[in-house]
């Protein structure tokens, strides 16, 4: 069975990560496929809503480690395939609906930023590890969270990767609708995607637009993560975190510096 699966109805597209066993980590291939529906989908005026969800217990535990471990070690390759899906999200004028139940680490919390509608169960449990990885933020949340927690909270978030809970993510506006279980986060989500189905298709691709307004700061500021993470992706310091993790032990920062 595929990683992601895909499917369509009434003009609905839902986009499931399926690799519970993994925790739903993304690859590479995971990416790609997504980033090809989102951008079908942009230049289908039939498409409504697009629907991102996970398995029970799990949205996404984020970039799959081994895809790290192929990037540090490489020559070759240039840029992730992240890349590539967060080229296709970000400017989407299709509204993007998220039900998140469980872990939502890494870019499972940065790509719900550029979601329109953002339903949680109220004990999921949201991590942005990037430094912990000795990487450095991705998917501009390094932009837009500040934005909407205010500098203070986004640091304490992203310099040292604090959890936060469903509950702290609506407080935040991080989550749009909170819940009390899977159950109930999956049915108000596939609702809030059907609701588009009543409206004016081209009046809601419009307002989205406009919603986003001039995205040339967010744009520029994805591009300049995406250098920083990718040059920190093939570091010492990224290395020496990837093994820890592999190892299960502690980090040695001690020789960095």
């Amino acid at each position: 069975m595929s990683d992601v699966l895909i499917s369509r109805e009434n003009n609905i597209i839902t986009i499931q990560f399926n690799r519970p066993e993994k925790k739903n980590a993304i690859t590479g291939a995971m990416y790609d496929q997504m980033s090809e529906v989102i951008e079908e989908a942009e230049k289908d005026t039939a498409v409504r809503a697009i629907l991102l969800k996970g398995t029970e217990g799990c949205f996404t535990s984020g970039n799959d480690l081994h895809d790290f471990m192929a990037f540090n070690m490489s020559d070759t390759r240039e840029e992730l395939e992240s890349i590539r899906f967060l080229r296709a999200i970000v400017p989407s004028s299709v509204p993007v609906i998220a039900a998140v139940d469980g872990l939502a680490i890494g870019i499972g919390t940065t790509m719900l930023l550029h979601c329109d509608q953002i339903v949680t169960t109220r004990d999921a449990l949201y991590k942005m590890p990037f430094t912990e990885l000795a990487l450095v933020p991705e998917a501009g949340s390094s932009y837009m969270i500040p934005q909407k927690v205010g500098h203070s909270k986004a640091s304490d978030l992203l310099l040292t990767g604090r959890s936060f809970s469903g509950e702290e993510a609506h407080d935040w506006h991080i989550a749009t609708h909170l819940t009390e279980s899977f159950e109930d986060c999956h049915t108000l989500a596939e609702k809030l995607a059907d609701d588009f189905n009543h409206r004016p298709p081209a009046a809601i691709r419009k307002s989205k637009k406009l919603i986003k307004g001039d995205m040339k700061d967010i744009v520029a500021r994805l591009e300049q993560e995406g250098i920083e993470f990718g040059n920190q992706l093939k570091s010492p310091e990224c290395a020496e975190a990837i093994q820890a993790f592999m190892q299960r032990r502690k980090p040695d920062w001690s020789k960095f510096g």
